[in-house]
């Protein structure tokens, strides 16, 4: 369940932002916005709390954010090519995270039942 609430909760924070940034002139991407900024705060919550979970939300929000970009780009936005470049950079970081994480957390449970192991060995040869 807390998995259905947290994604219905982004879902309903996202439009209620995305909604708010469509009442300023200019805003030309107010929902990828909007999404961004709720799952930057979500994400920035879940790396604190250390769970694997942010760098999917970390790729999901680079993803969004490298669209916007280049959006923007296409539409001759001023300083879209560096923004996308740094977005491009953000995006394939968020995949060597995940997989920096995703090892060292299976170094860390094999190490764990190794230890497990040598505390049960002794109990049977006795």
């Amino acid at each position: 369940w807390q998995t259905v609430i947290l994604v219905v909760g982004v879902a309903a924070l996202s439009a209620a932002t995305g909604y708010v940034l469509s009442l300023i002139p200019g805003q030309n991407t107010p929902y990828i916005d909007g999404t961004t900024n709720v799952l930057a705060i979500v994400a920035a919550i879940l790396m604190m709390l250390r769970y694997r979970e942010q760098f999917t939300l970390y790729i999901v929000l680079d993803g969004l954010s490298l669209v916007m970009w280049i959006l923007r780009l296409a539409g001759g936005g001023p300083s879209a090519a560096v923004l996308t470049v740094m977005w491009a950079a953000y995006f394939i970081n968020a995949f060597y995270g995940y997989a920096i994480w995703t090892r060292g957390s299976k170094k860390q449970n094999d190490l764990q039942e190794s230890r497990n192991e040598s505390k049960i060995l002794p109990l049977i040869h006795k």
